[in-house]
């Protein structure tokens, strides 16, 4: 789900997966070769979407990031990491999984923040470059950003959330970038999470985004040989017993 609270957030926030048939079959190089299909449904915790991201205009002319780690219980906060970046520099590590906040940077990127092209360069005075016009141009007037990604569960936790997360920044993001106010379809949205995920070097299927960011029980299918990879999703109704044998 998406929205824009009061107070300037543009939020979003989503449920986990699950999938019950067909994993792996979504990730190279299985999916390329011969195409994938993966039963999957999407799911609440304790009835609440744990992973969400929120975003906003701030005065600062800068990026600032934040992770947040909270108690799935009550929301309390575990634990968190702030990053500030105002320099192309402070961007440079995006391609590492484990820096800090690579998967908030991969996201500004991808939106058009700045050219992964600049990062190639042997010129590394470029690095010193500071932020402040590139956020002009994607801000659409003379302010910063402030991105933040929260979730409810242990990394790790073997429910898809990282690329859930990935897709949940974006959409965030997106309501605050002047020149590009819209929102993505669903198909747009799962191609987004394959991408920035190349980008991050973690690689990679589609099965996560589409079984936590599509709602429902659904069968995800892939064709072989087919690039860029297009993923159809077929709705599949569930009875209930299923359900509330699966809560139990």
């Amino acid at each position: 789900s998406h929205g824009t609270a009061e107070d300037g957030w543009c939020i979003a926030n989503a449920p986990v997966r699950v999938d019950l048939a067909g994993g792996w079959s979504d990730t190279p190089p299985i999916s390329y070769e011969h195409g994938g299909a993966v039963t999957g449904i999407s799911v609440t915790v304790d009835s609440v979407k744990p992973i969400s991201a929120r975003c906003r205009r701030i005065k600062d002319i800068c990026c600032k990031l934040i992770t947040e780690e909270r108690c799935p219980e009550d929301g309390s906060l575990l634990s968190t990491r702030n990053v500030q970046l105002k320099t192309l520099g402070d961007l440079s590590d995006y391609r590492d999984p484990c820096a800090d906040a690579a998967l908030l940077k991969a996201s500004l990127i991808y939106l058009g923040l700045v050219e992964t092209s600049i990062f190639c360069s042997n010129d590394e005075s470029l690095l010193c470059v500071p932020l402040q016009p590139y956020l002009e141009k994607l801000m659409g007037c003379n302010c910063g950003i402030e991105l933040v990604s929260t979730s409810l569960l242990p990394r790790g936790s073997g429910m898809g959330s990282s690329s859930i997360l990935a897709g949940c920044l974006i959409s965030a993001a997106l309501g605050c970038i002047t020149n590009m106010n819209c929102r993505l379809t669903q198909q747009q949205l799962i191609q987004a999470v394959l991408t920035l995920e190349q980008m991050i070097t973690t690689g990679g299927g589609w099965q996560d985004q589409v079984n936590g960011l599509i709602p429902g029980a659904k069968i995800a299918r892939s064709k072989r040989e087919d690039f860029p990879v297009e993923v159809f999703v077929e709705k599949v109704q569930v009875k209930s017993k299923f359900f509330v044998e699966l809560n139990q």
